[in-house]
């Protein structure tokens, strides 16, 4: 078995990428998990309190955009309180891909803006992920892997690679 390992980001040519031969029983280091019979339960993607979504947004006053009022994939932790109250309980029950329109009103006072304090405004927010998985399938996936990895074990690790990879990580830091 060969693995190849790239050095840093970029442009670098092949001649940088370290090759491990693996001459050796691989067994005496990893121990394969069980992967038949795992359990697969399909999970439904949705937003729910406490997850961390990626959300994109426009706000409208009267129809018109404002200033402040747009943000593109920002981060969000449903019921955080970070947005102003409606929006994050908006989104919940939303799957990735969604666009909803938020019907809220800034709070009043709003120490941020006293200008918009109280004043009506509509949040046309689109959810791009939850936790970051774009959708169900993905997510799914990944559980299934889970499950897998879960039942693996690296026993030890060779210590020729493993110095390798140390000395490796230490001249590309330094």
């Amino acid at each position: 078995m060969m693995l190849f390992v790239s050095t840093g980001c970029g442009d670098k040519e092949d001649s940088d990428a370290v090759v491990y031969d693996y001459d050796y029983d691989l067994t005496e280091y990893i121990k394969i998990g069980d992967y038949k019979g795992i359990e697969y339960t399909p999970q439904e993607l949705i937003v729910k309190e406490g997850d961390s979504v990626s959300v994109s947004y426009v706000g409208k006053i009267d129809g018109e955009e404002f200033e402040g009022g747009t943000g593109t994939n920002n981060n969000l932790v449903i019921g955080s309180g970070s947005f102003i109250d409606g929006f994050e309980s908006g989104l919940v029950g939303a799957v990735p891909g969604e666009t909803r329109d938020l019907n809220i009103a800034f709070p009043d006072p709003y120490p941020n803006n006293p200008d918009l304090a109280g004043v009506p405004v509509v949040f046309t927010a689109t959810i791009n992920s939850i936790n970051g998985y774009a959708d169900e399938d993905e997510m799914n996936k990944s559980a299934v892997w889970d499950k897998y990895y879960s039942g693996c074990e690296v026993i030890k690790y060779p210590e020729k690679e493993l110095n390798a990879m140390k000395e490796q990580q230490k001249e590309y830091y330094e």
